[in-house]
């Protein structure tokens, strides 16, 4: 019983705004385009974000950072993310892409 109630207290709480990484959309593959990028790169770049970024802390809002600033916090990390050179180039993209449709 008590459980139940800590779960309505805590629950409601629980729904803030963010609401996850973008989804890939056709204007980021456009973006991407431009930049001589598919949409299988972007995806692999989300699926990056959302499976390894976790791993060390909670997920950043892309907004948090400038898209200059992105590529260099990804190079400091991705040693610690143990990311392939294509992982690490992969999520690169994908925030970019989603900061710039």
């Amino acid at each position: 019983m008590a459980g139940a109630a800590l779960s309505a207290v805590i629950l409601p709480g629980c729904g803030g705004t963010f609401s996850g990484p973008p989804t890939v959309t056709a204007a980021m593959v456009g973006s991407a385009r431009r930049q001589h990028l598919d949409d299988k790169t972007l995806v692999a770049g989300r699926a990056v974000f959302v499976s390894r970024c976790i791993e060390c802390h909670v997920l950043p809002s892309i907004a948090e950072h400038s898209a200059a600033a992105w590529p260099a916090i990804i190079g400091r990390m991705s040693t610690r993310a143990d990311l392939t050179r294509t992982e690490r180039e992969a999520l690169v993209a994908y925030i970019l892409a989603a900061k710039n449709p």
